[in-house]
């Protein structure tokens, strides 16, 4: 790679990281520079003057939406969302969920259809899915996908109807979630959220760069019910990342839980106590579903041969290749 396009790339990653959190190291040059000539192309310029005109908004959007960040599929972890839904049901209470980033809408609608088949009602589950890129919102509102989606007609789940060759998303679910496209990293976009009893945040804090990782974790522990959950990749160590959460114990991989607060101190005799900070009212506590027996896991996948799994360990070039 000549020296201008070294230059081009390393100026491209400087502008992702300030207007997306995005670590361009996480992704690698060769997927950046693939993404530098499609976004060209979909704007109609060449590749320098792309790079030369990377600080107008429509060239940093169009730069990062053609980034490979956004790949789902459905029933991604069912494990996870096997977990998800034991604990919901038996909360027995509505259920507000957050899926963020939630790509083209694999994970929201897979979780939708999990809480259902586990028993709740679709009146008892609000779900929210979000993301910085239109064109995967627009998708996730449609339901619609292609058959080619990576889900085998033997395997193929009862909420997933062919259609003229395509995929459609049962219209029991439709009503269950909602979309919205915003910057996870912009306040400004996200200022009327709170009050979620699960946030699926799985496979984004592999690609944020550490500011950008410590606000998002300070976002989500606010909008977090106290007794609720946050579920990541089993890759992303989020526990090591935020002195604020824990692993939920006897769960899946992946599953946090807020540390509780530390019981108040005992003040001395004589000195006034001041009032306590105001904090969420605790909901009631339930007992977190036991691990999968092993039987349950799914078999062991070649990492080398599944570029979901690389995917998933952040391995973006080589999912990309194969």
């Amino acid at each position: 790679m000549s020296l201008v396009a070294e230059a081009r790339l390393d100026e491209a990653a400087v502008l992702l990281a300030r207007q997306y959190g995005l670590d361009a190291a996480a992704i690698g040059p060769t997927v950046l520079a693939t993404a530098m000539d499609d976004a060209a192309a979909a704007l109609g310029l060449t590749v320098p003057l792309l790079a030369a005109r990377l600080g107008e908004p429509v060239c940093i959007s169009a730069l990062f939406n053609a980034l490979p960040v956004g790949l789902s599929w459905f029933e991604r972890d069912a494990a996870q969302l096997r977990s998800a839904a034991t604990w919901a049901v038996a909360r027995r209470r509505p259920l507000r969920v957050l899926s963020a980033p939630c790509a083209r809408g694999e994970e929201v609608w897979s979780l939708a259809a999990a809480l259902l088949d586990a028993g709740m009602e679709p009146g008892q589950v609000r779900l929210l899915g979000i993301d910085a890129m239109p064109a995967a919102i627009e998708r996730a509102e449609s339901g619609r996908y292609p058959v080619s989606a990576g889900v085998p007609i033997q395997n193929r789940p009862w909420w997933l109807v062919e259609v003229a060759q395509e995929l459609h998303v049962h219209p029991r679910l439709r009503s269950l979630a909602r979309f919205r496209t915003a910057n996870l990293l912009d306040p400004a976009d996200l200022a009327d959220l709170d009050g979620f009893d699960l946030i699926f945040s799985r496979n984004f804090l592999i690609y944020l760069t550490a500011s950008a990782r410590r606000q998002w974790l300070e976002r989500i522990s606010r909008w977090l019910a106290v007794d609720g959950r946050v579920y990541v990749a089993a890759s992303e160590p989020l526990c090591s990342w935020s002195t604020g959460f824990q692993p939920s114990p006897g769960d899946v991989p992946g599953v946090c839980v807020p540390i509780p607060p530390p019981a108040a101190a005992t003040a001395p005799i004589g000195r006034a106590v001041l009032p306590p900070e105001p904090v969420r009212r605790r909901r009631t506590e339930v007992v977190a579903p036991a691990t999968l027996p092993q039987s349950a896991v799914a078999a062991a996948v070649d990492v080398a041969s599944d570029p979901r799994v690389l995917a998933d360990a952040g391995e973006l070039e080589a999912a990309e290749a194969l």
